[in-house]
Order: C-alpha cells, then structure tokens, then sequence
C-alpha cells in the first residue's frame, strides 16, 4: 500500500511555527487522495453514497467516524444507509472536520445533503474537541439512589417527559450533597453527551453570583476553546445555536435565580442541562426536581463507616448513632465528621460524639481543612434580605416545630406576613415543612445546621 503524506498548509499570511498552528483557526489538514466516483447529488440517498465512499476512502470504519464526529454508529449507519431525510448542515460540517475533507469534498458532501457548496473547507477548530470540566465524582455515594436514577433517565431522554428540552434541578439544605449528586449524575452520563460537559459554579470562592450574560460568555468560552464571545444578545443567539447543534451536557452548581439558567435552556432535545441550585426554581420550564432531605439514620451511619472502616466503628454503634445525629444526617456534615475523627485515630468515637452533642461547639467541630458546615449555612444566609436573615434569628428561638401563628407572633407580624416569609425561607431552604395534623396548620422547623448558624451569629452579632 503507497504511503501517504499528510501535510500542513497554512491560509496566505498565517505564521507556520506549530505553536501558532495549535492556536489558529487558519489551518486546514489536507492530504492526497484518489478521486471517487460520482453519486447522485440532492437527495438522502445521494448523501449516503457519498458518505460512504468519503469514508472508505479516508480509511475509516464507521466506528472511527462516530468516534472522531460525536454521532453514535446508529446514526452513521441511518445516514449511510438513506434512513435519515435529510441531515442537518452542523451534522455534515461534524462529518467532514472528523474526515478531515478538503475543501471540495466538504463541498460535496454538503451539496449531496442540499446544503448546497461551501466557499472554503471545514476548520477543526470549527468543529472543536468534546471539552469535559466535570468535577470527579465522590466515590461511596450513599442514600441517593433513587435521585441519581430519576435524574439520569430524565437528561437521557429514557422517561419521556422532557418535552423538548431536557432540565434537572437539585435542591436542599446547606450541606444536602447537591454538588455530589450532580456530579455523580453528570459523570454517568457522559457518554450521552459526545459533544461536551461543562461545569459552572455559580458563586465560586464566595463572590458575586454570575449574571445570565456571564453565564453566556462563559459557556462560549468553554464550547469554543478559549475564544471570546458576542455580548449581549448576540452572544445568546450564538449559545442557542451551538447547543441546538450539539449534545453538550451543561452541569450548574450554586445556582440562585432562573435568569442564571435560562440561557442554557433551548427545547431542543439534544443538550441537557443540570443544576444545583441554592433555592427552588419554579419558573424554570418541564424541570425534573428533586429535593434532597437529610439521609436515613441507616445511611448517615453508612457513610460514617465508608470514611472510617468498621474496624474503627464496629465495636461503639451508639457512638455511631450519636455522631449521626448530631451531623443531622447531613452528608456534608457526616463527610467532614468521619474526616475529623480518622484524623484522631487515637480518640475514642464516644468522646467525639460526646463533644458534638454540645451545640454551642458543634459548628466549630464540624470544619477541617477548606470544608466547613458553617461556611456552607453562610453561602445560603448571604441571599437573604436583611429583613429576612434578621427573622431567621429571631426564629431559631423556637426550638422544634412551629405554625404560621407562632412565628406571626415570634416576629411581631400579621399571619399573612408571616405565612408569605415562611414560604419564602421554606424556598430557601432554610425550614422545611413537617406537614399538618388533621385539620391542623403547616408545621415548620429550622434544619438543625441553620440553627445553630442563626443562634451563633446572634451571639456574634451578626452575619
């Protein structure tokens, strides 16, 4: 078989050193190749002999080509064979930059699809490289089963009810694991998403939160390489269309508001896009939501003895149950516990768990290194009102469950007045909702690390 040598070939006026050549859009990969027969042009049958016969001719098997495109080989093999109508023009731009076709052949492949000739060849900048930005999952995950499950067969299309696009949001109390699960979700699917996963924080190292129109520019970024983007609503429409036309699975922790994720939603079925969010989102449109509440007492102990082996825990079960408790059965809480103590090997679990249950220490206990319960309250406290983070104070007074009438009466308000803040601070995750006896009020209650935070900042006068 003759050799073939590949080569190089730089636009008029482009600078030739490889380092420039990894950075330029400017270049094009050419190569010697035979000239193939002619097949008819315009039509889907059309399109799939030339298809076939651009790829024997490159070498490659339909695997490689769904390999190096990002279509799956069902979807190849559809075009191939005439079952696809009429393939979309980014489809065939995919084909001819993981071909690496020349300008002519691009052209044809185009026009057999009724896109009709193409002016200059497809750039592999154009087509890009999948980008992956997940954060690594955490390993033992525990209690979340039923969650990661709903979320996967909604983003992968398996329920049926994405109605065109496809959205999760996470929500729950500071320290739920919302980051986790997303994680965990995102990373199972990213065979589903070929043409990239981006990760976004929101509210990274404790800032500003992003505005929707840097949230656009950073997800042009990320889905065009490092090149800069259009503001403004030229920079949306641009967004719109690259994941309209790719599968590009967007993961969004610390999320606050809709408007922060309304620029990635499209109602096209193909990108996905999962969030974490800080509050309940309920404008955003045909979400699948999941609210993570504490984990069962069984699972808390579980995740304890994933961190310290039952070699360590085995012989002092109540001490377990203890140490769960007073973690709230939060995973966060129970990751940075299980920490604290695998870090004193020497300490005794009933001593541990002696010392947490002093509140007055716990939210010192429970803090090592960059993780902390307190800080994790705080990033959800910040969103508040003053008005509201100062009622939170004075409700955290009430230990235990209260009603609309005892907090009206705790804050010296109306019944309507209170009922609306309640229902506020519920969607803020910072009560949850017990139900109602028959024919009884709404009963509320502070999760147990926001009150703590809130008593702790009373005393240090303020937030």
């Amino acid at each position: 078989m003759a050799a073939t040598f590949w080569a190089l070939e730089p636009e008029p006026g482009v600078r030739t050193d490889l380092g420039e050549h990894m950075k330029s859009s400017a270049w094009t990969i050419t190569a010697p190749r035979p000239q193939s027969p002619q097949a008819p042009q315009g039509t889907p049958h059309g399109f799939g002999v030339t298809l076939s016969t651009l790829r024997e001719l490159t070498g490659m098997t339909q695997e490689e080509l769904s390999e190096n495109s990002g279509l799956s080989v069902r979807a190849i093999r559809n075009l191939e064979n005439g079952h696809t109508e009429r393939p979309r023009k980014k489809t065939c731009e995919l084909l001819a930059g993981a071909m690496d076709l020349r300008e002519g052949e691009a052209r044809r492949l185009l026009t057999a699809a009724g896109w009709g000739p193409r002016t200059r060849p497809v750039l592999l900048s154009e087509v890009g490289r999948p980008r992956s930005e997940l954060p690594p999952a955490e390993h033992g995950l525990v209690g979340r089963q039923e969650v990661l499950a709903g979320i996967r067969a909604h983003l992968a299309g398996e329920d049926g009810g994405h109605g065109g696009g496809r959205l999760a949001v996470v929500t729950g109390a500071p320290g739920a694991g919302k980051t986790a699960v997303v994680a965990h979700a995102a990373q199972s699917l990213r065979a589903d998403f070929p043409d990239g996963q981006i990760f976004i924080d929101l509210d990274d190292s404790g800032h500003e939160p992003l505005t929707p129109a840097a949230v656009t520019l950073r997800m042009l970024r990320s889905l065009r390489g490092g090149e800069p983007g259009a503001a403004g609503e030229e920079g949306a429409a641009a967004l719109r269309a690259l994941l309209t036309e790719r599968r590009v699975l967007t993961v969004v922790d610390n999320a606050d508001s809709e408007a922060q994720i309304r620029p990635l939603l499209t109602g096209s079925p193909g990108s996905a896009v999962l969030v974490a969010a800080r509050r309940q989102l309920w404008a955003l449109p045909q979400a699948y939501t999941a609210q993570l509440d504490p984990l069962a007492p069984q699972d808390a102990v579980l995740a304890l003895e994933n961190l310290l082996g039952r070699d360590r825990t085995g012989s002092e079960p109540s001490a377990m149950g203890s140490i769960a408790a007073s973690c709230g059965y939060l995973p966060l809480a129970l990751h940075i516990a299980g920490l604290w103590i695998a870090a004193r090997p020497h300490r005794r679990l009933r001593d541990i768990a002696d010392r947490l249950v002093d509140e007055k220490d716990r939210l010192d206990c429970l803090r090592i290194g960059d993780l902390s319960v307190r800080a994790s309250v705080a990033a959800y406290v910040r969103r508040l009102f003053p008005a509201e983070q100062e009622a939170l104070r004075r409700l955290a007074a009430l230990r235990g469950f209260f009603d609309v009438a005892d907090a009206a009466a705790t804050l010296g308000m109306s019944r309507g007045a209170a009922a609306d803040l309640t229902d506020e601070l519920t969607h803020r995750q910072m009560l949850r909702t017990a139900g109602r006896a028959a024919g009884g009020p709404v009963r509320y209650q502070l999760h147990d690390a926001v009150r703590l935070y809130a008593n702790w900042s009373a005393v240090g006068g303020g937030y």
